[in-house]
């Protein structure tokens, strides 16, 4: 697909969380009005797998799901599980950060809702990982921000998980646009939160 000439021009765009349940009825609300670039809608109510958090945790090394909650068990070793999140980093290897059908029904309807629609952009977004690593905790309720090797790991989950969004997107549009959702970076530098600048850079 070649690329096309994209310039925003004050067009409108969306975050991707929507209150519906029916991905087809909401990939059709985001496409009729937001044509020249809908994002890919997030439906919570739809499922727990849906929030913002569980919906990128997919495969990220000792991650526990039970109900709606979702820790991380550093009780445990995880070096294979690292091991493999560092190589597919490394070899830039997109499809370890697949979303499944479980986790992003929205996105997996939009990209065959989409595909067929003549939009400017294609745009998905992806939790943060400071607002991740500050959510989701260990067993032990400690934010999985505040250990070093987590975090590391965090953030090149995240990366990868954004580059497979992508990959996908770019079957929509040659033009894509993947935002970050950090809700939590407003609170950098408050008493609630204290961290290194180099590890925000």
């Amino acid at each position: 697909m070649s690329k096309q000439k994209f310039e925003l021009n004050g067009l409108a765009t969306a975050i991707g969380s929507m209150p519906h349940i029916d991905p087809q009825e909401a990939c059709s609300v985001v496409l009729t009005n937001l044509p020249e670039i809908p994002p890919w809608p997030q439906l919570p109510k739809r499922s727990s797998m849906e929030n913002m958090y569980t919906q990128y945790s997919e495969g990220f090394p000792g991650l526990v799901l039970e109900k709606d909650s979702i820790w991380v068990d550093r009780s445990r070793d995880h070096s294979e599980q690292l091991e493999r999140l560092y190589t597919a980093y490394l070899e830039n290897d997109t499809n370890y950060g697949t979303i499944g059908h479980e986790y992003a029904e929205g996105l997996h309807t939009y990209l065959d809702s989409a595909a067929s629609s003549r939009v400017m952009a294609a745009k998905g977004q992806v939790t943060g990982p400071i607002s991740f690593g500050l959510t989701v905790t260990d067993q032990d309720r400690r934010p999985i921000l505040y250990d070093e090797v987590l975090a590391d790991a965090l953030a090149k989950h995240l990366r990868i998980k954004a580059a497979w969004q992508e990959s996908k997107l770019r079957a929509v549009c040659a033009n894509t646009i993947v935002s970050i959702d950090e809700p939590y970076l407003s609170s950098m530098g408050s008493a609630y939160v204290s961290l290194p600048k180099e590890q925000l850079t």
